[in-house]
């Protein structure tokens, strides 16, 4: 399966959650792990109580153990545990497409002189005033941001056109002040464009934190 990166920019809030999620499903990895390992160990007559007497296990067993401890990993990962932004992420954004309707079918068709290669038009800079300063970065399927970009554009492609238009239309217009009337329609127009920033951090809201300490990290 191949797999892309992507940043996205988004509140340090949010960026903050993500982070906390994806280590609080690494400490219940760990706190999974371990209690498989103990229970394997007992099975095997191996001393596990704190207050056995030590034993000098040898190397070739050491080795066995982290053989079998990267085995019950990958058994609890699979399972569900998401112990990485790119799994946490990645999941976040099937769900986030999926009731869009974006997964499913083949992939639209994407004009590819026309979406943009950094800001869509008719974007701002995130939260009111200000620009986004949380980050998160993750890697996930390859065919998520492919589907991401192909949703958006099929979404917005009237509105992006348009708003190509007012520019060519308006090529000295900078500031509001200047002409008020032609900036409401610019604004009027934007609200057609959906960005797959837009849809990135819809997903990432769709984390959420353990009610508990020993609880798990949800995606809804």
């Amino acid at each position: 399966m191949e797999f892309s990166p992507i940043k996205i920019r988004t509140t340090e809030s949010d960026a903050e959650r993500v982070r906390l999620a994806w280590q609080s499903e690494r400490r219940r990895l760990r706190r999974l792990v371990d209690a498989r390992m103990q229970r394997h160990l007992k099975e095997e007559g191996w001393p596990t109580d704190p207050d056995d007497e030590p034993v000098d296990v040898p190397p070739a067993e050491l080795r066995r153990r982290r053989r079998v401890r990267r085995e019950f990993a990958a058994a609890v990962v699979a399972g569900g545990v998401r112990p990485k932004a790119e799994l946490l992420v990645g999941d976040a954004l099937v769900a986030e497409l999926g009731e869009r309707g974006w997964l499913a079918g083949p992939v639209p068709e994407v004009d590819r002189d026309m979406v943009p290669v950094a800001r869509w038009p008719g974007t701002g800079t995130g939260e009111p005033g200000r620009a986004w300063r949380g980050v998160v970065n993750a890697r996930v399927r390859a065919d998520l941001p492919q589907r991401t970009v192909a949703g958006c554009w099929e979404h917005s492609a009237a509105a992006v056109t348009a708003l190509i238009a007012w520019r060519d239309a308006h090529p000295k217009l900078v500031h509001r002040r200047d002409d008020p009337d032609a900036w409401a329609e610019y604004d009027r127009l934007a609200t057609g464009v959906l960005t797959p920033g837009d849809v990135y951090r819809a997903a990432l809201r769709r984390i959420r934190l353990p009610e508990t300490v020993h609880g798990p990290v949800t995606v809804s």
